[in-house]
């Protein structure tokens, strides 16, 4: 008010001059200077109360373009936090996407070293038993030769045995041979006949002659108790080389046997140790796997840490921005206000109604209570929560989205004025219109803007067209309709 009574002071030093300085003219009536002052007075009133009003409207263009900076440097810093939010999603995503692809790598380790687990524990009894079997057969070997080597003695000692008894019976027959021999030599029955004559005495040459039978009955049984050795000697030999025969054969099979055991118990080793082999390989990929899959969980939850913090500052910052729209409404509307009072048509006492929407204290909807469609196009998505095409992420989708095609016009939903034309972050190119009463709507992603700040317009009015300016997969209007900052559903709002 310093201003104004200043200019006041002014006012009134100017006209008194004139009226020193004869710059007024004199009325005949006496009163004239009465009169003069009260001009002078309702003069500077006049001019006070204009100046007044123009610093009062100045104030509120300059506290508005304050705090549209503001809420356009809030909403470039929820663009950068939805950006880094994004650029966070997305590495959270393919370390997710990773995440799951080490997981069904290491669920295919997981099972093929339980699988070579078990395979090495078969192989283990196998062996086992295969070599059991090894130590069965050596035992067999061993007693086969053992029995092989006690035929083998016991029929060399035959042979051996065999062998005197014929050197024996040969000598026994040289005997006989030679005594009968002499017998024949001295002449046979004359000649004893003869010797007896000799000796003259009957009883001596019958002693002589049963001495002579026996000693060849003798040499006879001799001989004969050989031969019968000799054969039985024989027939030992050739059962013990039957047996000898059987035993080399037994020792073959035995040998045979321990030497297969043998093969199929080295092979068997061999086998459990490429087993064994392999289940050490897969076990170091599966370690391996889960030092990653840590990795990687770790980092996960550092994204999604990160993630929730860039979120909440977002929350955060459009609260602020929801906050500053609604302050820059409030102050255009109160400089529509003051405008429209201030008009030289306005009469100043046009309060509410008509196309000057506003200036009251409720929303000037369409003359149904409604608002007008703004698009022609068909609703493709819906108020509420849903992932976000981009970002990926559940958030709540504050309006409608309208698709005519690229370039079709877009109108105002009700009469208003635009309280911000402009880019405007993820939202592109958009317009907010204020209706009064705290309601306002939205119109975002237009290829171009058809209003500018501060425009009076009227429901129907094209205030843009249809782009695919800002955050977007492709043209459309994203529309909202918000109370006092707070979106609500624009079908509730529209005809």
């Amino acid at each position: 008010m310093r201003w104004t009574h200043a200019g006041n002071l002014a006012c009134l030093h100017t006209v008194r001059s004139d009226v020193g300085n004869g710059r007024l003219a004199r009325r005949p009536s006496g009163s004239w200077r009465a009169r003069a002052g009260l001009a002078v007075a309702l003069a500077c009133a006049l001019v006070g109360a204009g100046e007044g009003h123009t610093a009062a409207i100045a104030s509120v263009a300059e506290q508005r373009q304050e705090v549209e900076q503001r809420r356009e440097r809030v909403s470039d810093e929820i663009q950068q936090h939805r950006n880094e939010l994004h650029s966070t999603e997305s590495r959270l995503q393919d370390h997710l996407d990773e995440l799951d692809d080490i997981e069904q790598r290491l669920e295919v380790t997981v099972a093929d070293v339980q699988r070579l687990d078990r395979r090495v524990a078969q192989l283990d009894e196998e062996l086992a038993q295969l070599e059991a079997e090894l130590a069965t057969a050596e035992k067999e070997l061993a007693t086969a030769q053992q029995r092989l080597a006690a035929t083998t003695s016991e029929l060399v000692a035959t042979q051996e045995k065999l062998a005197q008894t014929r050197r024996q019976l040969a000598r026994q027959r040289e005997m006989f041979a030679e005594r009968s021999r002499a017998s024949y030599v001295h002449g046979g029955s004359a000649a004893m006949v003869t010797q007896l004559l000799d000796v003259g005495d009957v009883s001596e040459f019958a002693r002589s002659m049963r001495y002579v039978e026996s000693v060849l009955a003798e040499d006879r049984q001799r001989v004969q108790r050989i031969s019968g050795l000799a054969r039985e000697v024989e027939a030992t030999k050739q059962d013990l080389a039957q047996l000898q025969q059987r035993r080399i054969a037994q020792r073959t099979h035995a040998k045979s046997q321990r030497d297969e055991v043998a093969r199929l118990v080295e092979e068997q080793r061999q086998l459990r140790a490429e087993v064994a082999a392999q289940r050490k390989e897969r076990r170091q990929v599966m370690l391996a796997l889960q030092a990653d899959r840590d990795s990687h969980e770790q980092l996960v939850a550092n994204l999604r840490q990160a993630s929730q913090q860039i979120e909440a500052e977002l929350a955060a910052l459009a609260q602020r921005e929801e906050r500053l729209t609604a302050r820059e409404q409030q102050l255009a509307q109160r400089q529509a206000e003051r405008e429209r009072r201030t008009s030289p048509d306005s009469g100043g006492s046009q309060d509410s109604g008509g196309s000057q929407g506003s200036g009251g204290g409720s929303a000037a909807p369409a003359s149904d209570g409604r608002f007008q469609q703004p698009s022609q196009g068909r609703i493709t998505s819906s108020f509420g929560y849903r992932t976000h095409p981009i970002h990926g992420t559940r958030r709540l989708h504050a309006g409608v989205d309208l698709a005519a095609g690229y370039g079709a016009p877009n109108y105002a939903a009700a009469d208003g004025v635009v309280v911000s034309a402009g880019w405007r972050g993820g939202y592109g190119r958009t317009v907010v219109v204020s209706h009064g009463g705290g309601l306002s709507t939205l119109y975002a992603h237009q290829s171009r803007l058809a209003v500018s700040s501060g425009q009076q317009v009227t429901g129907g009015q094209v205030v843009g067209y249809e782009g695919a300016s800002g955050a977007v997969t492709g043209p459309h209007l994203h529309f909202e309709v918000r109370v006092n900052g707070r979106p609500r559903n624009p079908v509730s709002y529209l005809r």
